[in-house]
């Protein structure tokens, strides 16, 4: 089964019905009234049809282009390959037939072989190392029981002992709250702790973990705490989808739109915010641009 159609699982049964209405409305139309005059008036007449017929030809034409462009785009960003035939035909038709580039863009997103990239790409980013089989798999088959997020899986990585054991190397000390904190800094907003940031979350997350301790004596980290606050933050926020609209519209971001977004980010996650950039007529008006 190719991937188009195992993506395809993702689409709502309702974009069928509509495909399957959209196929069936033309045939309910009424041929055009020809009348017969004479010979000469009956090839006349009859050779306007066939003339229309060419031109819907060629608007039709016109029209799969930029959805073409658009399925290879999707590939290309999403899953750095570029698409069968196949594959372009089939996702195409869906666009024809009345699905929308939202749930298009969705399913690209939500696939198997998108996760199982951003999972890769999440042990690269946090431990520096691919990720071994097995873990990948585990995370994917929670992906698909919705017990976590590409989120979720890069904090899970942050708040690890081998995380936690990296950072420490990375300045050559003892593992230590500090130089977790410096290397999440690093890691996640690009820059190190600047003036009093460093002392102040490592004073609050001390006392947050003082007055969970009272309540539940088997927490004794401050790791989930300071990875919850620093990978939740707007800063942090605005990185992330500063580097969406790197990848996916090849430009900085207006402020408006960062703001927007970045907000979109914190709410509902790195995957809507992806899949919402490829459902926009600039990403649309860029595909057939790129791959025309």
């Amino acid at each position: 089964m190719s991937t188009g159609m195992h993506i395809a699982r993702i689409v709502a049964g309702a974009v069928l019905a509509t495909a399957l209405t959209a196929t069936i409305a033309p045939s309910a139309q009424a041929a055009p009234e020809v009348r017969v005059v004479s010979t000469r008036a009956a090839s006349e007449s009859a050779s306007v049809p066939q003339s229309q017929a060419k031109q819907a030809a060629g608007v039709s034409r016109a029209s799969a282009a930029p959805r073409a462009a658009f399925i290879t785009a999707l590939y290309a960003d999403f899953l750095s390959r570029q698409p069968s035939a196949d594959d372009v035909a089939f996702w195409s038709a869906k666009l024809a037939a009345g699905a929308p580039r939202s749930i298009i863009a969705d399913g690209f997103a939500n696939s198997d072989e998108y996760r199982t990239i951003r999972i890769e790409q999440a042990y690269q980013t946090v431990l520096g190392r691919d990720g071994e089989p097995a873990g990948i798999a585990n995370w994917l088959e929670a992906m698909h029981r919705g017990a976590v997020t590409n989120d979720d899986i890069e904090k899970a990585l942050f708040e690890s002992d081998e995380f936690y054991l990296r950072a420490a190397a990375r300045y050559g000390m003892n593992p230590n709250d500090g130089s977790f904190l410096d290397t999440l800094y690093a890691t996640i907003l690009g820059r190190e702790a600047m003036g009093g940031e460093g002392g102040f979350w490592l004073t609050a997350s001390y006392a947050q973990m003082m007055s969970q301790n009272w309540m539940h004596p088997d927490l004794n980290s401050t790791r989930p705490w300071l990875t919850d606050q620093i990978y939740g933050s707007t800063e942090a926020a605005r990185r992330r989808v500063t580097t969406i609209y790197d990848r996916f519209l090849a430009r900085f971001p207006d402020e408006s739109g960062l703001q927007l977004w970045a907000a979109a980010d914190l709410s509902r996650g790195d995957s809507a915010v992806r899949a919402g950039f490829t459902a926009s007529d600039e990403y649309y008006q860029r595909a057939s641009a790129r791959f025309a």
